[in-house]
């Protein structure tokens, strides 16, 4: 028995809206600005590399990286690379709250008054996780 497909594009149903804290979330296509959160990673890369090219749609406005301030080099040298030249035809915007490494050190020396910490790993004196 033999099935036919039917692989024309065919007429995508109107996604209803959804309501989420006052703000109304519609499909990508009607939006006015479309931002790609590039962490400068593989899978962030590749969507801008993709977008870039044609291959995915529609094309971001621009992308923001967040800097920890705390990034290994090869981070930097991969947003360096994907800003230069004609690599993407959209820019990337740097934000930071300053250095997470920093916040870190001086959360757990109680020299910034935090209540909240954010979660990480440290070696007491002896060499154990603690």
């Amino acid at each position: 028995m033999t099935e036919v497909f039917n692989l024309l594009a065919q007429e995508p149903k109107k996604a209803a809206r959804i309501r989420r804290g006052g703000w109304s979330w519609g499909p990508v296509e009607r939006a006015k600005l479309r931002v790609l959160s590039m962490s400068a990673g593989v899978q962030s890369t590749t969507l801008a590399l993709m977008a870039a090219h044609g291959e995915i749609g529609p094309m971001p406005d621009g992308a923001i990286f967040a800097d920890t301030g705390a990034e290994p080099a090869s981070v930097y040298e991969q947003v360096e690379w994907l800003q230069s030249g004609n690599v993407l035809p959209s820019p990337i915007h740097f934000v930071t709250a300053g250095s997470l490494r920093q916040e870190i050190e001086n959360a757990s020396a109680g020299l910034n008054g935090m209540s909240a910490r954010p979660p990480f790993f440290v070696k007491s004196s002896k060499g154990r996780l603690g």
